[in-house]
């Protein structure tokens, strides 16, 4: 799956969603639903930043383009009710929405990476994908995705961009990891590659 990785703060994540809906078009789903929930369409970037706790936990969040993917038809999955409490299904919307973010988490001063993924057509279809999709307009969004966020970005560590309000973070004497976990890189002011 091509991907965008970045460290991005709650705020950064608001501006790309901002930019994300407002200027190219895409809508926000939750990628899996509540159990026993109809799957939830964000009708503003203020609802759906009360709905995620984004920072404290990663959250999983599908952009759908009416232009470019197919029809918006959230697919119902059973669950065993036996082991969620006596809830018998939930939504989900990997077949409709192609680009999926999930956030990263800020916890004892350390901020893991974004990631923005595009559904592959090889992907698409072995999940049973049918609908005619123009994969290479699809793909040229994401590249011009891919740009904006490169153009904004105030450099680069480890691969990840470095958002300007993480960069903020940073300089305050936050670290930039792979995870909170102990044994992994911690990276600081010193290690961005400057834009």
């Amino acid at each position: 799956m091509p991907q965008i990785r970045l460290y991005a703060t709650k705020l950064d994540v608001r501006d790309a969603v901002i930019f994300l809906t407002q200027d190219r078009g895409f809508t926000a789903f939750q990628l899996w639903s509540e159990l026993d929930s109809p799957l939830m369409r964000y009708q503003s970037v203020d609802q759906l930043l009360t709905d995620f706790p984004i920072a404290r936990k990663e959250c999983e969040i599908a952009l759908w383009h009416p232009q470019l993917m197919p029809k918006a038809r959230p697919n119902r999955v059973s669950v065993d009710p036996k082991l969620c409490d006596g809830k018998s299904f939930r939504f989900h919307s990997i077949d409709f929405a192609m680009l999926h973010l999930s956030t990263g988490i800020y916890r004892s001063k350390k901020l893991t990476p974004c990631e923005f993924g595009l559904v592959t057509q090889k992907y698409y279809k072995d999940c049973g994908g049918r609908a005619k999709i123009d994969w290479r307009m699809l793909n040229a969004e994401f590249n011009a995705i891919r740009k904006h966020f490169e153009t904004i970005s105030v450099g680069k560590v480890d691969g990840c961009l470095v958002m300007p309000d993480a960069f903020r973070l940073v300089n305050s004497g936050a670290t930039l990891t792979e995870s909170t976990r102990a044994g992994f890189d911690r990276y600081g002011i010193r290690d961005i590659k400057m834009a």
